[in-house]
C-alpha cells in the first residue's frame, strides 16, 4: 500500500470512529485529525510540477498531533474493549466497567458501577471474558 493509500485509510477509519464516539470534543479531534490525513494525502497527489505546502520533518507540532491521535485512537479502542466488562480490582472490589477516563499523571482511570471512585486500570486483577463467536 502506498503512502496515499495509507493516509486515505487513516482519515476513513478516524472519520469511522468519530461516528461512534459520545465524547463531542474527541469526536471533533478524529474529524481534524482525519483532514490532516485527507490534505497529506492530497499533497501526495500533487504532480511534480506543482509547489507542494510541505512541513519540514523536524515540525513538532506534526509530531505532537500524530502523537495525539495515536493516544486517542487507542483510548478509544480500550472504551470499545473494557465498558461494560466485569472486573476483580486487586483491593477485592467488584463491578462492571461504567466509564474510562484520561488522567494525565496516573494514565488510563476506570470506574466501578456500584462504587464511588476512579481506580487506576493497572489494579485490574481479573476482568470478564466474551467467548469467540464463531462465523
Amino acid at each position: 500500500m502506498d503512502e496515499r493509500s495509507r493516509l486515505l485509510d487513516q482519515a476513513r477509519r478516524s472519520r469511522r470512529i468519530a461516528e461512534s464516539v459520545t465524547d463531542l470534543g474527541t469526536a471533533e479531534a478524529l474529524r481534524r485529525g482525519a483532514d490532516e490525513y485527507e490534505r497529506q494525502a492530497e499533497e501526495i497527489g500533487k504532480s511534480d510540477d506543482e509547489p507542494k505546502d510541505e512541513k519540514p520533518a523536524d515540525n513538532p507540532v506534526g509530531t505532537a498531533h500524530e502523537s495525539a491521535l495515536v493516544i486517542l485512537r487507542e483510548f478509544e479502542t480500550a472504551r470499545a474493549n473494557l465498558v461494560g466488562k466485569g472486573v476483580i480490582l486487586s483491593d477485592g472490589k467488584a463491578g462492571t466497567i461504567n466509564r474510562i477516563f484520561l488522567d494525565e499523571l496516573h494514565g488510563l482511570r476506570i470506574s466501578i458501577e456500584g462504587h464511588e471512585g476512579e481506580w487506576p486500570i493497572s489494579t485490574v486483577k481479573l476482568a470478564a471474558t466474551t467467548p469467540d463467536r464463531k462465523r
